[in-house]
């Protein structure tokens, strides 16, 4: 499922898995997982997967008005995996452009679950 909630050490972490998938199945989600996060209650620890996906301009401008929209808004904390390369470089520009403060990538997903219920 590339939307699923997982328990971690007693606390619920919203996992979007985008791993494997193409710009127009990349953006299906994010609005997906965007409407998950609106409809929930409180704030919302996040974790979100890119292995194997490529960053088009398409995803990123569409990235950029849903996290400044909606993502730093109820996310707490935003836990990445599969960022290397030529990502990092647009996460920090992502980054930059909503505002997020709690964002940070990690290449193991127990770091980032260890990390996201700190």
């Amino acid at each position: 499922m590339p939307i699923s909630w997982k328990t971690y050490k007693g606390k619920q972490i919203l996992y979007v898995d985008y791993s494997g998938l193409k710009t127009d199945e990349m953006i299906k989600l994010l609005n997906e997982s965007c409407n998950v996060l609106k409809s929930s209650s409180g704030n919302v620890l996040l974790l979100t997967n890119f292995e194997n996906t490529t960053a088009t301009t398409e995803y990123m401008n569409e990235v950029k008005r849903q996290g400044k929209d909606v993502i730093t808004v109820k996310a707490t904390k935003t836990a990445l995996l599969g960022i290397v390369g030529v990502k990092g470089v647009l996460v920090q520009g992502y980054a930059f452009f909503t505002g997020e403060k709690n964002l940070k990538t990690f290449s193991t997903e127990q770091d980032a679950m260890e990390w996201l219920v700190s």
